[in-house]
């Protein structure tokens, strides 16, 4: 029971967040779903595009 409770003080802190970034932002009904928008973006390449180099077939290669 304790880490739900600590899980929803986690959550609230985490809404409170996106609402101070997001004025439009005015119930928690939103404020979740755009969490859940925000958890469920395609996974982001960690390497940046400067550092790669060009495709020769071989795959990306990095320095």
């Amino acid at each position: 029971m304790d880490k739900n409770i600590e899980w929803a003080v986690e959550v609230k802190k985490l809404i409170k967040e996106s609402q101070a970034k997001d004025k439009r932002i005015k119930s928690l009904k939103g404020a979740l779903e755009k969490l859940k928008k925000e958890i469920e973006k395609p996974y982001k390449n960690p390497i940046p595009e400067s550092l790669r180099h060009v495709r020769r077939g071989g795959g990306i290669r990095t320095r």
